[in-house]
């Protein structure tokens, strides 16, 4: 499994970006409107004093009496982050943490770049996730082993993210939240399948959605397909006492 790079928006002086624009683009990876309201909520609620300090601070040094700071993104190794230490007054990852084989080292840099008081939103998947394609794709016998094929999330997963950042910071709140996804057709479910690394399809169906979705179609029903996973979402502080 190979570690996918992380992208940060951070200031020329290795500085995280300002509060309210890193929530701003942060809050869209969540598919659900309920779920964004709930998780923006949860972040400014549990934000502590000393990070609403750094925001002050931070919006004064851009004000007429000194220079706006630059800002950019950054496409990094999510282990090694281009950051400051107690750089960053919140950090969000979504959906990454399970593309590492080492988990707890990922969450254990992002504590190093928070600043103490600073919250950090983790969100992943059960290791379960979308179950009902593998067994799909096993009585398609378009991959037979489909059921028995390991989890994508093994890593890290609803399961033991709260263990894992327990590590590393305190954790405030964990939500539990059950997604379904439905596809309205075999063509609409193999744009999905035709990007997921999982399964041992036919190099002649790898990557060609049209191909798979008529190969489909001939082995089982063209109805519309439902699949569901469970998201968790830990809201975790770093305090004095955890570095």
């Amino acid at each position: 499994m190979r570690s996918s790079p992380a992208e940060v928006r951070v200031n020329h002086d290795g500085h995280a970006g300002r509060l309210d624009d890193l929530i701003a683009r942060v809050t869209p990876c969540f598919a659900r409107r309920e779920t964004r309201l709930t998780c923006h909520r949860m972040v400014n609620g549990l934000l502590s004093e000393q990070a609403r300090r750094t925001r002050a601070l931070h919006r004064a040094r851009v004000s007429g009496r000194h220079a706006a700071v630059g800002a950019g993104t950054a496409r990094a190794d999510f282990h090694q982050l281009p950051l400051r230490d107690r750089a960053c007054d919140l950090a969000v990852a979504a959906f990454c943490r399970y593309h590492s084989r080492s988990p707890d080292r990922a969450i254990a840099e992002i504590t190093r770049c928070l600043a103490p008081g600073a919250t950090a939103t983790i969100a992943v998947k059960s290791d379960d996730s979308y179950r009902e394609l593998d067994l799909l794709m096993a009585d398609s016998g378009l991959d037979p082993d489909g059921a028995d094929r390991p989890s994508l999330y093994a890593t890290a997963h609803s399961g033991n993210i709260e263990h894992l950042t327990a590590a590393n910071l305190d954790i405030r709140e964990v939500i539990h939240d059950t997604h379904a996804f439905t596809f309205p057709a075999f063509a609409d479910l193999a744009e999905y399948l035709a990007t997921s690394p999982k399964y041992g399809l036919p190099a002649s169906l790898t990557g060609d959605a049209a191909r798979l979705a008529a190969k489909l179609a001939r082995r089982l029903p063209d109805e519309p397909f439902t699949m569901t996973s469970v998201v968790t979402y830990v809201v975790a502080q770093r305090t004095t006492a955890t570095g």
